[in-house]
């Protein structure tokens, strides 16, 4: 019983990591995006913009689109901290735990897709 106690006490720790790390790049980024925006403005495309145009101009230092990577990195946080936790608990054979986590996985991107489909 004691090993499966430390295992949890680990993945705990190796999950609030990952959800540290996203929060501090969010962070960074959407910093960097506001800095930027207010140093050197530039005009953003009309339009929804597409990943590969989000990307492409942060990139080339453009201020708004950093700020929205930094916003994208925030909201996928959540989702790569569960998919760590599904990881680490199959790894460390804990089905329960896994079936749980995998269950949060699916709820979450269910939620997200139907919101992409509306």
């Amino acid at each position: 019983m004691a090993r499966l106690d430390g295992g949890r006490r680990e993945e705990g720790r190796f999950a609030g990591a990952v959800l540290a790390a996203g929060i501090r790049v969010s962070a960074l980024l959407m910093a960097a995006g506001l800095l930027l925006r207010a140093w050197r403005p530039q005009p953003w495309p009309q339009g929804v913009p597409h990943w590969g145009a989000i990307l492409r101009s942060a990139a080339g230092g453009h201020g708004e689109a950093l700020a929205l990577l930094g916003i994208a990195v925030l909201i996928a946080t959540p989702y790569v901290r569960v998919a760590t936790l599904c990881a680490a608990f199959a790894r460390g054979r804990q089905w329960r735990l896994l079936a749980v986590s995998a269950a949060v996985l699916g709820l979450l991107l269910a939620g997200l897709l139907s919101v992409q489909s509306s």
